[in-house]
This record gives structure tokens, sequence and C-alpha cells, in this order.
């Protein structure tokens, strides 16, 4: 009889139907502020971003090439990156126990119905390679513990180098290999071996350009992270982070993780067993010491959230009478799916109700042409990020965010460091500019004060999914006023 009462074809199939769903999920959602934001660098290759570091850029810029449409392009690579991923999953519980492929599939499974992974990361962010070269690494070091060869540790040293050049939360997994040497005293006798230290070696020197690159700037990628710190009262980011991780996780995969740490014992159950656990609680660590005194979000510890639930599925493997606990598990974490696609769908956002609107957006572009015709000298503008994106998507022109002369004073919102590089086109006296703003924004107050005229797009509307941006209107100014002035 199998480990889990079930054959590996049922969790096969699960883990099919979890795809396919999340398939028609992610085809159902408009473009999201970040995956735009990031499209948009795809649009201006460099080796240096102010937010994070270049790879999610030429991924994209690879996936255009394939898949012209970009809405289609970010999808499709979101569901590229999510299916390489379970393939990761699935090699890490291979590595780390010995088990029937029922146990691996049901490992897989459990990942794939965290509403993490189901419903919120359909967007294609620098997460989903991040998660993918995170465990990857992960599984060729465990690789290296077991077979000693040079080849399994190198492999892991590139695969953290592709991390570090998509975020620098992959550096994490260096303090998890420091973590597990501390701890298992019996596996120092590797740090005399070259490879191990040829490898250490492989992410910092990949990474070496971008720093250079960055450096060129001034350092603006460090400043602008270092500029957070500390902003926040005592703990108020650590509540939020609280309720927000439950979230992601479940309280069903919550209350199973303590279990598991709890009787597992996981830094003495051997080599591949207590790298994984460090590999895990490292993120979690980090983002709430971080949270203390920050704002933090629940998607940066999520490099962790595989090896855990590979770590819970093992252990459940292994012990008698814990095959309803798994099956339990897996069915809380599709109810609160459940629960949550309903207030997705119909309350807020309301993603299945706004179809017809989120089609309306691509009217933008006629719109656009037409005024582009009849007064070339028009720029067009939001306010925030992504919403500059998705004005660049849906209407088909440059969009860009203010960081002149009509960016309001002390307010410096997410993305204004990296528009502030691309912003290298002055307004010139007389150029029309279309604003796209939340009406008490200090932008449409600066154009009133610098265009002949301000008037509304009554017309004009982009329904997006992010509800505290749904207020944003158009707005046409006419005539700048400035001989010469950035915008």
């Amino acid at each position: 009889m199998s480990a889990t009462a079930k054959p590996a074809s049922f969790w096969m199939a699960v883990v099919g139907v979890i795809f396919v769903l999340r398939a028609i999920f992610a085809a159902a959602f408009p473009l999201t502020a970040d995956e735009g934001y990031y499209w948009l660098w795809s649009r201006h290759l460099a080796l240096s971003y102010v937010d994070h570091p270049p790879l999610i850029a030429f991924l994209n810029a690879g996936l255009q090439a394939v898949f012209p449409e970009p809405l289609f392009a970010l999808r499709g690579g979101g569901l590229i990156f999510f299916a390489l991923t379970l393939w990761a999953v699935y090699r890490l519980s291979v590595a780390l126990v010995e088990a029937g492929p029922d146990v691996h599939w049901r490992n897989v499974a459990l990942y794939a119905a965290l509403p993490y992974s189901l419903l919120i990361l359909l967007a294609f962010t620098v997460d989903q390679p991040l998660i993918l070269f995170y465990l990857c690494a992960l599984v060729c070091a465990i690789r290296y513990l077991r077979t000693r060869r040079p080849v399994d540790v190198l492999l892991a040293g590139l695969f953290c180098g592709l991390g570090l050049l998509t975020k620098v939360t992959m550096a994490l997994f260096y303090l998890a290999a420091a973590a597990f040497f501390l701890t298992q005293r019996d596996q120092r006798a590797l740090l005399r071996r070259p490879a191990v230290w040829v490898a250490a070696a492989i992410g910092p020197v990949m990474f070496a350009p971008v720093g250079w690159a960055d450096a060129v700037h001034g350092g603006a990628s460090w400043r602008f992270h270092a500029g957070r710190v500390g902003r926040l009262p005592w703990f108020e980011g650590t509540l939020a982070f609280a309720g927000d991780i439950t979230l992601y996780l479940t309280p069903f995969a919550i209350y199973m993780a303590f279990r598991w740490l709890r009787r597992a014992r996981p830094v003495r159950a051997g080599a591949a067993a207590a790298l994984t656990f460090h590999a895990m609680w490292i993120p979690f660590a980090t983002v709430l010491l971080i949270s203390i005194r920050t704002r933090v979000f629940p998607h940066w510890p999520a490099p962790a959230f595989a090896p855990l639930l590979v770590s819970i599925g093992a252990w459940l493997a292994t012990m008698t009478g814990q095959r309803r606990a798994s099956s339990a598990l897996l069915c809380g974490l599709l109810g609160v799916n459940v629960v949550l696609l309903g207030a997705v769908a119909l309350v807020e956002p309301a993603v299945l109700r706004h179809q017809t609107a989120y089609r309306g957006n691509y009217a933008l572009a006629d719109k656009a042409a037409a005024l582009l015709r009849s007064a070339p000298n028009t720029r067009f503008v939001s306010d925030f990020h992504g919403t500059a994106a998705q004005l660049t998507y849906y209407a088909r022109v440059d969009a860009t965010m203010p960081t002149g002369v009509l960016a309001p004073p002390r307010e410096a919102p997410w993305g204004a460091g990296q528009f502030d590089r691309w912003n290298t086109s002055p307004l010139r006296r007389g150029d029309n500019v279309v604003l796209h703003t939340l009406p008490r924004r200090g932008t449409l107050r600066l154009a009133e004060a610098h265009f002949d005229s301000v008037e509304p797009l009554p017309d004009w509307r982009m329904t997006i999914i992010e509800v505290h941006l749904q207020e944003m209107r158009f707005y046409l100014a006419r005539g700048f006023k400035l001989d010469r002035a950035k915008i």
C-alpha cells in the first residue's frame, strides 16, 4: 500500500487540476501593477535598476520575443515558471525523503494548493524566478551532501548567481549554508574542498556587473532599499506581516508547521533535513526581524514556502497514522482558496464582474491614437509606477511617471527613482499632457499651475485590479507654460 493511501496518479491528477485552474485564473486577471512595471523594464534593458537586479527584464524581453502580445507573454511566463517550480518541488521532495512517487506528488500538491501559489502568484514578477532558483540551489546542495560530486555544488552556485540576478533576497541562501555548517559539525570537512568555495564565489561573480552598474548610478538601489528601513512605529509592520502571512500560508499550514517543528527536530534529522530547515527558517526570521520597524510584504520569504511544505509532507510520510492529517491539510488549503476566490471574483476587486471593463481598457489605444493625430505634441503621464505601465500597455503609448515639474513635493512613490532615469525627454512650451491621476493628488494642482488649461476626459477610463487606485481619472492639460522642464 502507498504511504499516502492514494496512488501517485491521484496526486498527479490533483496537481494537474490545480495547474489548469491557475491557468484559467491567470487568463481572467488584467495586467497588474508590478508585473506591468517589470514589463516596462524589458523596453529599457540595462544592467541595473533601482528596485531589483535585471534578470526579470531580460526574461520578459525573451518571452515577448516568443509571444508578441505582452500580457500573453507575461501570463505564459508565469505558467512556465510555475511548472518548473513544481518540478523543483518534486526534486526537493525526492532529495529530502526516501519514499515512493505518491509521497513526492502529494508534497507537490500541498505546495501548489497554497493560496500564494494558486491565486496570489498569478502575475509574473521577480518572485517566480527567485523561488525556482532558490529551490534548484537547495536541491543541488542536498545532492552534493550525498554524492560529493563537484558538479552538484557548482550547479548550486550557478543557481545562486541566477537568483542574485533576480532579487538580492537570494543572499539568504548563503546565510542558510552558514547556519548549516555551524550546526552540523560532521559536515564541516566539506569546507576543505575547493569546489565548495568556487561554488560560493560563483554568485557574487555573476552579480558583480550589476553592483558595478549600480555604483555608476551612485548606489541608487542600495540607497533606495536602505531608505525604507526604520520608517514604521515599533512592531506595526510585524503585526501586518503576521496577518498577511497567515493568509498566504493558511492557518492549517501554520498549525502543521508548529507540529512538525515540535516533533521532528529537523536539525537532528540528518544533513539534508538540516539544510532544508535552515533554508526555510532564515527567510522567515529575516523578514520578521526587519518588520519590527519597517514595512515588509508577505511574499518576501516566499522562497521558504516550498521547503516548509515539503518538510511537513516528508515528516507526515514517516509518521504512522498521519494519512488523515495530510489529507486534512490539503482540504484545508483548498478550502481557503475557495473562500479567497469567491472574495476576489465577486467582492473585491471583483475580477469576474469587471471582465467587460477590463476588455474596455483596450479602447484607450484608439483614443490615444486619435488625440496624437490632432495634437502630436502630447505626452502621457500616470501617478504611479504600475499605472504608468498599465497605461503604456493599454493605450500603446510611452507613458511615464512624473519625477520633475509634475511630481508633487515630498511624495516619492515606488518607482520614482527608476522613472527619473527614463525621463530624459523634457516638456517644452506648448506641449500637452494626458494625466492619469487621483483627483485629490498634487499632480493635478501642479498641472493647473503649469498649463494654460486642464480639463477632464470623461470618455477615457482604465479599470485596474488595484482597489486603492480605482478612483484615478484622466485629464488633458493643454499648453505647457515653461520653456523647458523635466516631466
